[in-house]
């Protein structure tokens, strides 16, 4: 049988981003994400919770989990360190040695940052798909937003409606100036306050608010999870990034026993331990339609 290593993927804490300044975070956002992934069943949307950091020059947007996983590494004391990089997010190994993929009720769930650089105006994105994490480059999408008359108050803040296209959908928006922030969930920025909401006209694509959670002071920065290893990592483009995601949230499975014919992949469900095998994704809904 071919050797698999024992560490997949190189989802670790890593000391800076590779094209993109490291900030501390002056705020952490907590949104409810939800997501109709497949079109053939949309009573069941993809739902998660994900964390936007902000700094001054840049953010990350990454879910709860990995946001959760960075700060254990933070507060590890010096001796664990290497302990929990072993076994921490990229760690997917089964117990008897062969892959190990973590699914839910609603498929595969991709550890998936987005890093923005407002300073130079880049937009990188980072998947861990299969044994391998992928990154993109390019430059920050420029949303020609209309600002709208209509307002209202989210949480304790006063907020303004705006729309706007990206990727093919057309997306309603509120956002606030309360906060010195000019940023959103996802890739959707470019507003003079933050996005506290989104929705997209199809109500497909849909980030709400839940609260703002205080960084620990002077630890925490806008740093890239992900590390670019040559071994694990592979740099591509936007279009085939998107490619290769509807590939793996369609059908993990298919892409693990590729990468390791000889090894028997043991699927771990959240929702359903009873479960033994991935959903099937019927009629693909991407999030960027074009």
């Amino acid at each position: 049988m071919k050797t698999i290593p024992t560490l997949i993927g190189s989802i670790i804490l890593f000391s800076g981003f590779l094209c993109q300044a490291q900030d501390p975070v002056l705020f952490n956002i907590m949104y409810e994400f939800e997501y109709v992934r497949d079109l053939a069943d949309k009573e069941n949307p993809f739902t998660d919770k994900m964390i936007l950091s902000v700094g001054k020059n840049s953010s990350r947007y990454i879910s709860e989990k990995m946001y959760n996983q960075l700060q254990r590494e933070q507060n590890t004391d010096n001796a664990d360190k290497a302990l929990v990089g072993e076994q921490g997010l990229g760690q997917k190994m089964a117990v008897s040695g062969g892959p190990l993929l973590m699914v839910n009720n609603n498929n595969v769930v991709i550890d998936e940052q987005i890093l923005k650089d407002f300073e130079n105006k880049k937009l990188t994105v980072w998947g861990f798909m299969g044994p391998k994490d992928y990154r993109t480059e390019t430059n920050l999408p420029k949303i020609e937003w209309q600002i709208l008359d209509e307002k209202k108050t989210i949480g304790n803040y006063n907020c303004q409606k705006a729309s706007g296209s990206y990727g093919g959908r057309l997306y309603d928006v509120w956002f606030t100036q309360d906060l010195p922030l000019q940023d959103g969930p996802w890739k959707l920025s470019g507003l003079p306050g933050l996005i506290l909401e989104a929705r997209d006209s199809r109500n497909e694509v849909i980030f709400t608010f839940i609260e703002i959670i205080k960084p620990q002071e002077g630890k925490e920065t806008t740093a890239s999870f992900f590390k670019d290893d040559k071994r694990f990592t592979v740099v591509t483009t936007p279009s085939r990034y998107n490619k290769i995601k509807k590939a793996y949230e369609t059908d993990p499975e298919s892409m693990w026993s590729a990468a390791f014919p000889d090894a028997k992949l043991s699927v771990i469900n959240s929702d359903n331990t009873q479960a033994t095998r991935s959903n099937t994704i019927k009629t693909y809904n991407p999030m960027e339609i074009k």
